[in-house]
């Protein structure tokens, strides 16, 4: 991908990688790119995306816009069966769960107390589950067994730091037990019966709750003399 800026990538479960770049005209597109290096990337031609993540089939699910809104859209490998996901206007999304039934993303709320909201979207024309209050992001566990909650401290650090809570799944569910309307606080989701706490905010979901990557940032200030006149 040399010469591409790169903004967002994803691994389907066959070992290619979706990947989202910015083009020499500014304008992001979606590529695939074999993990093997057996062949170069390729570019799903005309979508023009900065969101993507793949479903369980290999589909790539994605954010564009269409008129003034974004919604999410999925496309096969090949470019074709482009298809208009959900009616819900959604920001960004996050994680596919197992069967790729649902996929979490931060939306809004209307009504009395508008605001960023994160929702489960559904795939096969359910209703959207509200799963917290932004900023907080969503991701489930490959197995469907868990549901990882993670909260920022503040909007403008990107989840460089804060917490993330684990949360055991219902039987028969990718949810565990979510109160009416989406957890609206941190407090709500630490109160959780069972509630693991993982001590980073921008991690990647591994195979169980005790293996998982994360990120820290580290900051390194030099002191410099500078005379005056």
């Amino acid at each position: 991908m040399g010469g591409f800026n790169v903004v967002g990538f994803d691994i389907s479960d066959d070992g290619r990688l979706l990947v989202s770049a910015k083009d020499a005209d500014g304008k992001p597109r979606l590529w695939l790119a074999p993990l093997d290096l057996r062949s170069p990337p390729r570019q799903i031609a005309g979508i023009e995306s900065t969101w993507a993540r793949f479903g369980p089939s290999g589909d790539a699910l994605f954010l564009a816009k269409n008129g003034e809104n974004q919604f999410l859209f999925r496309i096969r490998g090949d470019g074709s069966g482009l298809q208009k996901v959900t009616s819900e206007t959604i920001q960004d999304i996050y994680s596919v769960a197992r069967g790729g039934e649902w996929v979490s993303g931060l939306g809004t709320i209307t009504g009395k107390d508008p605001g960023s909201f994160v929702f489960a979207y559904s795939t096969v024309g359910r209703s959207p589950v509200p799963i917290c209050s932004a900023p907080c992001m969503v991701q489930f566990a490959p197995d469907g067994k868990f549901l990882y909650l993670s909260i920022a401290e503040g909007w403008m650090n990107y989840y460089a730091t804060g917490r993330t809570y684990v949360l055991a799944t219902q039987p028969g569910s990718v949810f565990p037990k979510v109160p009416p309307g989406g957890f609206k606080s941190e407090a709500e989701i630490a109160a959780v019966p069972g509630v693991r706490v993982i001590d980073a905010a921008d991690i990647g979901v591994g195979p169980s709750p005790d293996v998982y990557a994360f990120s820290r940032e580290v900051v390194q200030r030099n002191l410099y003399r500078i005379p005056l006149p």
